[in-house]
């Protein structure tokens, strides 16, 4: 039985070449294989660039730019979802109720008062990318609060 490989960065570059050899035709198995990924991950970065091509060979540079507004993360965007700007817009406060309780208890006041609609998991990564990192039991642990 293989192990899990667990979860690397993976580039614009890289998503690139995986496109590149699939569409020379190399098998998924093999691109999975020399990338050390799994299958489904494969998969996975070609779907959104098979939707483009819809059945054509595309250039180095249209493979590039097919990647880069599929994953705006990876390029450096920033994703401007209607999650993140309810999570925004409360930022101050969110900070300032971190100062005297765990994250866990800002999320179940924000959510009581009506002013936050975001899945906890959401809140979570939100509290860890801007104040600091989140313990399992989802506490703000370090980090600054501005």
């Amino acid at each position: 039985m293989q192990q899990g490989r667990g979860r690397r960065r993976i580039s614009v570059e890289e998503i690139v070449e995986i496109a590149l050899q699939w569409q020379a035709g190399v098998s998924l198995r093999r691109i999975s294989s020399v990338c050390n990924m799994a299958r489904p991950t494969i998969r996975k970065y070609l779907r959104p660039i098979l939707d483009i091509g819809m059945g054509r060979a595309l250039s180095r540079s249209e493979l590039s730019i097919a990647v880069a507004d599929a994953w705006p993360a990876l390029t450096g965007r920033t994703i401007d979802s209607p999650r993140i700007a309810e999570l925004r817009a409360l930022h101050d406060e969110i900070g300032t109720r971190l100062l005297r309780a765990s994250a866990a208890s800002v999320y179940r006041e924000l959510r009581a008062a009506g002013l936050l609609t975001v899945s906890r998991a959401t809140f979570q990564r939100y509290v860890r990318r801007e104040f600091g990192r989140v313990t399992p039991s989802g506490d703000a642990v370090g980090g600054s609060i501005p």
